[in-house]
Order: C-alpha cells, then structure tokens, then sequence
C-alpha cells in the first residue's frame, strides 16, 4: 500500500512539474504554441484560421499574440483565473488591408479596447480608426461599447459609431462630405448590422444581412444625397423612399417619391436657360418620382416632377458611371412652353436636342389659338418666323 501511495505522489508531482513547464516558463509555452492555434481555429469552427505566434503563461497573468488568416495581428495581455474561469484583459487588433465585397480596400484597421468575463459570457468595447495606407492619416472613427457575447446563445451583440469627415478621402473620389452612423451589430447564425444617420437633412436608416442592405430614406434632402453620392445637385426636394442594394453582385433597386421640388443654380440649369429659354429655378413643383437600376457600369432610371400645370420627364435616362455621361429623353411643359428631345454626353454638362417637329406644332397649335386675338395673317407672319428661327441656321 505505501508503494502505491508513494507511485502515485510520484505521478502527482510529475505532473504539477509538467504544468509549471508548459505554463510557466518560456520554453514550454513555445511547445504549447501549435497546440493553443489548433485549439483556437476549431473553437472559431475553421473559419477563421488562428495562429498563435507568440505566447506567455504566468498564471494569473498572460499574454498572447495571434494571427488570424495570416493577415490580421490581435494581441491581448491581461489576467486569468482558472478556477472561476474569469478573466480581464485588454486588446489590440491591426489589419494592413480591409478586405470588403471580397475586395482588398487597401486601408490599415487599428481597433484596442479591453474585455471581460467567463468563457460563457464576454463584455468587450473598443474604439479604432482606419487609416489611409501612405500617411497614416485617420480617415475614419469607429467606437464600440455595450458589447457582449454569449457562448450559450451563439450571439454577439454590439452598439458602434462610425464617422468618417472627409467621404472623398476615404472612398477615392467615389463619395463627398461627411457622414456619422451609429447603430447595432449582430451575430447569430449570420452577421447583421443596422444604423442610422442624420448627416442628410432628414434621416437614413440601413439593415444589412446576408449579403444584401436594404435602405430607408426619410424627408432626406436631395441636394444633400446627391453631393454625397457624387452626381450633380440640380435640385432640392424632400425624399422619402427606400434602396435595396446587393453587395455580392454590386447591384441596387432604387424607389423614392419627392416633395417640394426645386431647382438650384448649375451648369445643367444654366445650359437649359441658354437653349431652351426656360428659368428653372423659376418654377417648383408638388411631387416627383425616381424610379432606377444599377450596377457596376450603369445606372438606368426614370425621373418625373410635377405640379398641376407643369411637368419635366427625364425617362429612359442611361448613365454611364466609369465614363460620367449619360444618354435620356426629356418632355418639359412650363413658362408657356412645351419642349421634347434628347440629352446626352458630359453627365455634368450634357448636350441637348430639341425635337423640332414637336416644337413647331407646339407653336402653331398656340398661336392659332382664338384666345390669343391675333388675325390670320399675324397667325402666319409668327409660324413662318418661328420656322425661320428654328431651320434657318440648318441652310
């Protein structure tokens, strides 16, 4: 019996060694490096493939660094008690490349915060900026707090801001201005994010999930979004509608009615004036509609504003967005005029032509008028001269 007693002291001891070894010396926390990667990258169930490069057991204390898909690094330091399963520790995240759409963005990611809590139960918050890849300079701000995770539930839920102050920056000329979202993120069988921002006269809220982002816009201010989004700002109105946009094939549905509409002063307006004779800015209307597809290349939509007496139709409208020009037909009734034809070339700065046949039938319909009181001769004295100005610089 005391042979036993003393084998098994014997083994006891062994194994007490074995930890001390592996837990707390260097070389044997380095033996227990391939070990920890393989234990972490199927707790993540392989999707994530986890690196432990380096690693330093001291309990209470440890410190750990990780790779995770041989590109981002995570370090944590912190403490550890094995008995209660609890722990504090604090973190730090960097990515050399944002990978979005499977595409690389080519922006550094720093993200540090602190957790704690049981292996069952996490609260994490953290704060980060992505910065541009050639100075460093911060393009954007990103906050996390109220964060939890929770093993038994398979959820993690999070509240985030995001605020970025110059979009030209940060998207390569893609977006102008600035924008501050805030919102929640959450996991369970799936990511799904959702937010909101009042950067745009009214408010836009979003819900991504499952590769697909569907877009609320409420008493949004058209000149606002359309700065934003980089198109001309031709006019102001109050917008309400939604946006459903794909991002695996990069594609969106657009639907959005607009109230009080105007028109603001720009090239597009000014070159109106200049060739059609009509002040735009001069006339407002009740209601409008855009209605639009798009993907990578194309934008293709219909416009339609008007009030009781007047109306501009902007339809089959193709907008080519690598090479900014567009192809449309336009129909304008306003300022005692009525005008149909065709834009195309500069999306910017279009060329216009004017459906002449339409316009003489316009004239003679209005100047053959009774109400307008003139007698037969006048009547044909002004259709022979708008014929006259209208062909005479063609001969």
């Amino acid at each position: 019996m005391e042979h036993i007693i003393k084998s098994f002291l014997y083994i006891i001891a062994i194994f007490f060694a074995l930890i001390t070894y592996f837990l707390y010396t260097n070389s044997g926390n380095k033996l227990l490096l391939p070990y920890a990667s393989s234990f972490f990258t199927k707790k993540l169930n392989d999707k994530i493939q986890v690196e432990v490069t380096d690693m330093s057991l001291s309990l209470p204390y440890f410190e750990v660094h990780l790779l995770l898909n041989d590109v981002t690094k995570v370090n944590t330091k912190g403490t550890f008690n094995p008995f209660t399963q609890s722990f504090n520790l604090n973190y730090k995240l960097i990515t050399p490349n944002i990978i979005c759409k499977k595409r690389a963005m080519g922006r550094d990611f720093y993200l540090k915060g602190e957790a704690h809590g049981t292996m069952e139960k996490i609260e994490f918050f953290g704060n980060g900026k992505i910065f541009s890849s050639k100075n460093k300079k911060p393009l954007a701000i990103i906050k996390l707090k109220n964060g939890n995770i929770d093993k038994s539930l398979k959820t993690v839920t999070c509240d985030y801001q995001f605020k970025v102050d110059n979009l030209t920056q940060m998207s390569r000329n893609k977006y102008n201005g600035k924008i501050e979202i805030v919102g929640k993120i959450l996991y369970h069988k799936g990511i799904q994010i959702s937010g909101g921002s009042e950067d745009l006269g009214g408010y836009a809220n979003f819900h991504y999930q499952d590769d697909k982002t569907a877009i609320k816009l409420t008493s949004l201010s058209a000149e606002k979004l359309l700065y934003l989004l980089n198109y001309p700002a031709t006019i102001d109105a109050k917008i309400n509608g939604t946006i459903d946009y794909h991002l695996t094939n990069d594609t969106a549905t657009i639907d959005l009615g607009l109230k009080d509409i105007n028109f603001v002063n720009c090239i597009t307006t000014q070159n109106l004036y200049r060739v059609l004779k009509i002040d735009m800015q001069k006339s407002s209307f009740s209601y409008g509609q855009f209605i639009a597809k798009v993907d990578k290349e194309h934008l293709n939509c219909d416009f339609k504003i008007q009030n009781k007496n007047s109306h501009l139709y902007l339809t089959n409208a193709q907008i080519d967005q690598n090479n900014n020009t567009i192809k449309a037909h336009f129909d304008i009734k306003m300022q005692n005029q009525k005008l149909s034809g065709k834009l195309y070339g500069p999306l910017y700065e279009p060329n216009i032509k004017i459906n002449m046949g339409a316009l003489l039938a316009f004239k003679v319909k209005q100047m053959m008028n009774p109400a307008t009181g003139f007698d037969m001769k006048s009547k044909f004295d002004c259709i022979k001269g708008v014929a006259d100005g209208l062909f005479g610089g063609f001969f």
